[in-house]
């Protein structure tokens, strides 16, 4: 069993979904499997997962025939997987060589941490092109109330992308899920109510 599950959620993301796989090929640590729950896609985005499932035996493949909303669709990505460490990576996210090495790290150092972020650069073209830099915040000398507010207003939602601890992930999302029908802000939430 691998140390690592990475389960890409994924809907007609045909246009990006390649360079998110392949940057995920590319990765140093290599102690991983890519579970790939595509949400009944008819862009082309199946064949492009098959295609990557076919010569790589960590990545597999699972389209299913009908599209559920997409909290559903998360859900059925994590629930592929069975490994301690846990990550979401969105089809249209790429990171450096070696993000996975850095986040598995930091977790082997810090047993008592949820769930291991790293900073965010968020790049949008439309309506102008723009760069931003989104760093994790600090949490260490807050009162509970400050604590709150800083995961809330703080977290960018691509920290819901983090590697997780499997166990408080499922703790927090499940609670989450059956109490907030959203998927707004539930990225915060699940955050906030992590705990080791």
């Amino acid at each position: 069993m691998a140390r690592v599950s990475i389960g890409v959620p994924t809907y007609n993301g045909v246009e990006t979904i390649a360079e998110c796989l392949r940057c995920l090929q590319e990765q140093s640590f290599e102690d991983f499997e890519v579970f790939i729950s595509d949400n009944g896609s008819t862009d082309g985005t199946s064949d492009v997962c098959a295609a990557f499932a076919k010569p790589d035996r960590r990545f597999h493949h699972f389209r299913s025939a009908e599209t559920v909303p997409a909290a559903v669709n998360f859900t059925s990505a994590r629930d592929l997987t069975n490994t301690p460490y846990f990550m979401w990576r969105a089809d249209d996210d790429l990171t450096d060589g070696e993000h996975l090495e850095r986040m598995v790290n930091a977790l082997d150092r810090s047993p008592a941490a949820a769930v291991a972020v790293s900073p965010v650069l968020r790049i949008t073209e439309y309506p102008t092109y723009q760069r931003k830099m989104y760093e994790p915040p600090s949490l260490s000398d807050e009162t509970e109330v400050g604590r709150i507010r800083s995961l809330l207003l703080g977290c960018h939602p691509s920290w819901i992308y983090g590697l997780w601890r499997r166990e408080p992930l499922v703790r927090s999302w499940d609670m989450v899920s059956a109490q907030y029908p959203y998927l707004w802000a539930a990225d915060h939430l699940v955050l906030m109510f992590a705990d080791p």
